[in-house]
């Protein structure tokens, strides 16, 4: 009976390295796959670090954009003024032109009305 028990323990014991053996191929196996999975979830982490900067530098070149489109707004909106005011001044220019022209003329009336000259050698029409 005892060699019986002996017989018995040692197949046991047989089983119980087998299992052992395969629960450590299994553990392995687990090992392995958490690495892969660890250096894949690691690859990701950089990506995503990378697409954020990325992302970051869009954000600042976007923004830096709107600031120089308000100030080429603002810019504009100078040079319309300006472009304003010189047509207005254009305008009075000729106005005041106009007006000389039709005091020269009236100076000429009122020379030949006089029996004067009517000749700018004394720097009188176009001394004006």
């Amino acid at each position: 009976e005892l060699e019986a028990d002996n017989n018995a323990l040692m197949n046991n014991s047989d089983d119980l390295a087998v299992q052992f053996d395969e629960q450590q191929v299994t553990l392995k196996e687990v090992q392995d796959a958490y690495d892969q999975l660890l250096e894949a979830y690691t690859e990701q982490e950089e990506a995503y670090n990378e697409l954020q900067g990325a992302f970051e530098k869009q954000k600042t070149d976007l923004d830096t954009a709107q600031k120089d489109k308000k100030k080429l707004d603002e810019l504009k909106g100078k040079v319309r003024v300006a472009v304003d005011k010189h047509k207005a001044m254009e305008k009075h220019v000729k106005q005041l032109e106009a007006e000389l022209a039709q005091a020269k003329k009236k100076i000429v009336e009122l020379r030949e009305r006089a029996g004067g000259s009517t000749e700018a050698d004394d720097g009188g029409v176009e001394g004006i």
